[in-house]
């Protein structure tokens, strides 16, 4: 069975305590595959689905922009502790954070519209025009009129 592993971000591991600057061997957020073979099957499915597959001038691979790597033994383990995150619950949680903050928009903008009134009022003009109008002024007013006539 294939074993794949999904970091969304770095963590509070992956910094130093004292400075709080990433440490020289933080892991990178990523999709880690557990050897060469998880990583050679993730990249002939992602062919045969037709995802984008770019290769990096660091070496690195990236499938729809996620960069994929083979874990060394040292991360394979600290990624079955739990630094990362399986990638279904994951975006299983975002769809509902998602789905959440659109019903809360919906909620707001039904308020929002009861608030504001859809009748207009009629614009008011000076009567007359002011004293030393142009020609275009005294014109958009006649035509203001007509139209409220």
């Amino acid at each position: 069975m294939t074993t794949c592993w999904f970091k969304p971000a770095f963590t509070r591991e992956d910094r130093d305590p004292a400075t709080g600057e990433l440490r020289p061997d933080a892991m990178r957020p990523g999709i880690y595959c557990k050897d060469e073979a998880t990583f050679e099957r993730l990249m002939d499915s992602s062919r045969l689905r037709g995802a984008p597959v770019e290769y990096h001038m660091d070496g690195d691979v990236s499938i729809v922009g996620m960069r994929i790597y083979v874990a060394t033994p040292e991360q394979a383990d600290a990624l079955e502790r739990g630094q990362a995150v399986d990638p279904a619950s994951y975006y299983a949680e975002q769809r509902a954070e998602t789905e959440a903050a659109a019903a809360e928009f919906a909620r707001l903008m039904g308020r929002l519209t009861s608030m504001v009134s859809t009748t207009r009022e009629p614009a008011r003009h000076a009567e007359p025009p002011v004293p030393g109008a142009n020609r275009a002024q005294r014109r958009a007013d006649a035509a203001r009129k007509r139209r409220l006539a």
